[in-house]
């Protein structure tokens, strides 16, 4: 039998994809709720005004559709060594990745009304006259004195910047863990097969 031919083989992708949402979207959907799930146990989505994380479930939906071709290309016995190092190098980014995220919510977001919010960088003129007679005080007080209405005390684009700065993060995070777990499984599913046998 001949090789696969390019044309062959973009006929394939294409038929792929197209089939991929119809036929498996079921089977996605529940993967995506499982890894979501166990993301959100460590990971808290950014205290922004859009739903980040609504959209990782998209992104990962469509991660994993884009995944399986990877997955069906490489999966047999002896490509266990690769996957090894897909996920060696996954789970070594997901907490490099885990550990930024942690220390930019720290100190990027503060607590108002039972929830984080978004703290900027750059005052406002009131903001800056406020902190300036008030240089003792702490963010939070601060946030609460102005009753939580940021954009008084930092500039919108300083807001914006740090919130989508968290929002991109938050969403590598949870595309590094897609990853990560996804090449686990498919390390141990290689390593459960037979050794291919030598050619003579």
């Amino acid at each position: 039998m001949g090789s696969t031919s390019p044309h062959e083989e973009r006929g394939w992708l294409k038929d792929y994809f197209g089939r991929a949402f119809r036929e498996n979207w079921n089977l996605l959907s529940l993967v995506t709720g499982l890894i979501v799930t166990a993301i959100g146990r460590f990971l808290d989505p950014p205290p922004a005004d859009t739903n980040f994380g609504a959209f990782l479930k998209f992104l990962v939906i469509l991660f994993l559709a884009i995944g399986v071709y990877f997955l069906h290309q490489w999966r047999r016995a002896s490509d266990a060594t690769l996957w090894l190092v897909v996920t060696l190098v996954s789970w070594v980014a997901v907490f490099a990745s885990v550990m930024v995220y942690f220390s930019l919510e720290s100190s990027w977001t503060v607590p108002y009304s039972g929830h984080r919010v978004v703290i900027g960088s750059s005052y406002t003129q009131t903001g800056q006259a406020f902190v300036s007679k008030h240089p003792d005080m702490a963010l939070e007080d601060v946030v609460m004195h102005f009753a939580g209405d940021t954009e008084r005390i930092w500039t919108r684009e300083s807001l914006n910047t740090r919130r989508t700065s968290l929002g991109m993060l938050y969403l590598l995070c949870g595309m590094l863990s897609t990853t990560a777990m996804a090449a686990a499984v498919q390390l141990v599913y290689c390593r459960s097969l037979s050794p291919e046998p030598r050619g003579g």
